[in-house]
Parts: structure tokens; sequence; C-alpha cells
């Protein structure tokens, strides 16, 4: 037969033998004075209390126990309380080695720049089972500090602290500065060396602006080279050459490189055209460089009708080019080679050679000698000073002939060579001059020559005769 016992029967025991053992601790002699109740409060936190003989300064690994309050710590020491009653540990903070960051202090940074900052760490005693608590990430804008990130010692003794920062818009236009907290078990911190990073305002710098042509209608490359502090994105190119303003694509372009854009002028002399780069670089600094120039006329006079008006050796001929410009003609200078194997050139020539359209007109009498060689040429320029002597690279030739026998001078005997075979249309009047036709050929005129002296003809031999004929009503009329 089983008896219960009912319950407030059993806390009644309990509490009866709790105090049999309380008063069985106070007589024994191996635990003096409650210190054991530390003893095993301690083991709950890792720690042991040695000395079991006294219960006012016991040792606990390297800290000086206190059973009642905490006092005496000396110099390097502070007070705890981890276990029951007190005792003094080392106010020795934490160490760190290995401190690192990817960009140098004091530097300019863009936005948005990563930042990795860390350092190797280490609790600077291992008494009390002394580890590394907890680590913080700190950074301050422009004097104002912040926590940002916190670190778990996860109950090592030595342990990385690694973060990596983005550099902050908001601290665009000061400086920005970054460290890192550790503390050990026993609150003791220390901070790593503070690393100050100054946000890049700087703008982008233009050297060595070019536009290597102004002349209208011609293709221009505008270039300018851009620099940095930092780095550089790129840019946009504009300008107004066709009236109005025209953005370019953007353009990426690594620091001091050249920005250029090939373009073709306004075909307009005199037309002002602006250009305009807008320079960006990794912090999102803008810059503007600004240029213009005016369109000239680079287009050179034009020639076409080149003549002369005659060949006859040792005559005065006229030597005739038709010019043309777009804006106006200037004057010219005429190059002659009488035959001689070498040009010569006439004074500048600008009287009744202007306008838009105009002859270059020069008389010359040639070389007397039949058969001779005649070049020819001209050099012209306009009122935009463009020259053109594209006629002096091939001159114009031609060369002399024997003179016609076939026209009367209008005075004098008319001596005609049968051999030039002529033909005489219109009436001539010899104003009482004679005429000799001789050699071997024919004469015909279908016209009256009247008025003459003497009228005589002869051929070279028997068998080379000189036939004189008239036509059609025409005759001589002496």
């Amino acid at each position: 037969m089983r008896f219960r016992i009912p319950l407030i029967f059993s806390m009644i025991f309990a509490c009866f033998a709790l105090a049999l053992l309380l008063s069985a601790r106070s007589a024994n002699a191996d635990w003096p004075c409650d210190f054991q109740y530390c003893y095993s409060a301690c083991i709950a936190y890792g720690t042991i209390c040695l000395d079991s003989s006294c219960p006012y300064d016991e040792t606990c690994y390297g800290g000086t126990y206190y059973y009642g309050a905490c006092g005496g710590c000396g110099a390097g020491y502070k007070c705890t309380n981890d276990c029951p009653g007190n005792y003094c540990v080392s106010t020795a903070v934490p160490t760190y080695a290995n401190l690192f960051t990817n960009v140098t202090s004091n530097t300019a940074v863009s936005t948005g720049t990563p930042i990795w900052f860390g350092a190797y760490w280490s609790v600077a005693f291992t008494s009390c089972y002394n580890t590394l608590s907890t680590g913080y990430f700190w950074y301050s804008i422009n004097g104002t500090s912040y926590q940002s990130i916190y670190f778990m010692g996860g109950g090592a003794a030595s342990l990385w602290y690694n973060y990596t920062a983005t550099y902050p818009a908001s601290a665009r236009g000061g400086n920005y500065s970054i460290y890192i907290r550790a503390t050990d078990y026993y609150a003791n911190y220390n901070d790593t060396l503070i690393f100050y990073y100054f946000n890049d305002t700087t703008l982008p710098t233009f050297t060595s602006y070019s536009a290597n042509t102004t002349a209208a209608g011609a293709p221009v490359n505008f270039s300018v080279k851009i620099t940095d502090n930092v780095a550089l994105s790129g840019y946009i190119f504009s300008t107004n050459n066709t009236g109005t303003f025209k953005n370019y694509t953007w353009t990426a372009l690594a620091s001091g490189g050249t920005a250029y854009n090939i373009t073709t002028l306004n075909s307009t002399a005199g037309t002002r055209v602006n250009a305009t780069f807008y320079a960006n670089d990794s912090s999102n600094n803008w810059a503007v460089y600004r240029s213009s120039l005016t369109t000239t006329d680079a287009t050179p006079p034009t020639y076409s009708l080149n003549s002369t008006n005659s060949t006859l050796a040792g005559t005065a001929v006229k030597h005739s080019l038709k010019w043309a410009d777009n804006i106006g003609l200037s004057g010219y200078i005429f190059s002659f080679d009488n035959s001689t194997g070498t040009f010569v050139n006439d004074s500048w020539t600008s009287a009744s050679f202007s306008g838009t359209s105009s002859w270059s007109n020069v008389t010359k009498k040639i070389n007397s000698t039949t058969g001779s060689s005649i070049r020819w040429c001209v050099y012209a320029n306009d009122t935009s000073n463009n020259w053109n002597g594209s006629s002096c690279t091939a001159p114009f030739s031609y060369l002399t002939t024997t003179a016609d026998t076939c026209t009367y001078s209008s005075s004098g005997n008319w001596n005609i060579n049968c051999a030039d075979n002529c033909r005489i249309t219109s009436p001539v009047n010899m104003g009482g001059n004679s005429i000799s036709i001789t050699g071997t050929g024919t004469f015909q005129t279908t016209a009256n020559i009247s008025n003459y002296k003497r009228l005589t003809t002869a051929g070279t031999s028997a068998s080379a005769l000189c036939v004189v004929t008239s036509k059609s009503g025409g005759g001589f009329l002496g």
C-alpha cells in the first residue's frame, strides 16, 4: 500500500533540508565565510577564485577580488563586479595591427567611391577570459560623427574588423573621416587612426584649344585637352554652326585626353560660329569651355575661256582669260615666256579687275620667228587673299605662224603668196598701189579688186604655176 504525502508537507521538508545544508556549510572548515558561494558563481562566468583562505583579497586571473565594496585598485586597474562582490581588472585597451585602406588619406575622393577600411584587433590581456566584445565603424561628415556598423566580437581574443564604406553625397563640398572602435569584455576600447578624405569639388580644366581652319564650307576639327584632379568622366560638344545650338552625343573620356568634334563649317563667309565643350568628372563636377570663330572665304578665283587673237610671228597678240569669284576679285599677275624658256612676271594689275567676274587681258608682241613656242599664264587673287595659280602649273602655249598674205593692209603694195591659196570675198581698193601674186598655188576673187597700179602674176616654174581666177562677177578693175 502506497501513502501520498500532501504537497505542503513536501515543501516544508525541502526547506528543512536546505536549512540543515546551510548549517553544515557554516560549520565546515573548508567553506569559510560564505566564500564558496563566490566559487560556484564565478564558475558560471568562466572565472575561478583561487585562494580559499581569505574572502577579502582573492586573485581572479589578474584582478584583485573584493568580497565587499571594491577598493584599492592600483594604477592601470579598474573595479568590475562580474562575480558576486567586486574585483579589479586591467584598463589596458585592445590593440590593432595591419591597418589598411584603399584610398590615401587626405586626398580628394569622388562621391560614390568605395573605401575599404579595416584592422586586425587583439585584446590587451586574456585574464578572466577577456575577449573582444564589440566593434563599431564610425564616420564623420564635416565634423558631425555617426555610428554606422556594429560588429560582434564572437568571444575571440583576436579578429579582423573590416568595412567597405561609400563616400556619401552629403559630404560633398566638405570632408569625410572614418575610424573603427573596438571594445573588450570589460568595456576597454580603442580607436584606429582617423582617416580624412576630402570630397572632390575641383572642376575639370581645359588647355590646348584649337580649330584647324576657319574656311567657310570646310571640315573643321574643334579640339581641347581636358584634365581632372581625380578622374574625368566625359564631355558633350555643342555648336551653333547651323544657326541654332546643337548638343552632340555624350562622349566618355579619360583624364588628360583630347576632346574633339569634326564638322563642316557654315558655307557663308563672315558667319560667327560658337563652339562649347561641357566636361564632367567622376564627382559630377561640370566645367564649360567656350570659344568662337568667324568663317572666312577660302575659295580662290576660277577661270575660263582662255584665248589669243593671233599667232602671227612678230605681231602683237592679246592673251585673255575670264575670271570669277564668290566674293570679289582683287587683281592678277601675268606671266610670259616669249620662246626664251623662262617665264617673266609682269607687275601686279588691279585696274579694271574687280567684282565677281572680270577679264585679264594682256597684249604682248610675240617672237618673230615662225614656229616659236610661246607660253603664258595668270596668277589671280581675290579680296580674301585667295590665289589661283593653277594655270601656271600647266601654262597655255602656242606656236608662232607666218603672216597671212591674203589680207590687204590698206596701204602700200599688196604682195600675195600664191601658196596661201587666197579666196577674196570682199571688195578691195588698192588706192593706186600695185599687186604681186607669185609662187605655186591658186588665187581666186569673187569681189572686185580695184584702183590698183599694176598686177603681176608668176609661178615658180613652167610646171609650178600660180593660177589666178575671178568668179561670180568679181575681177580686177584697174
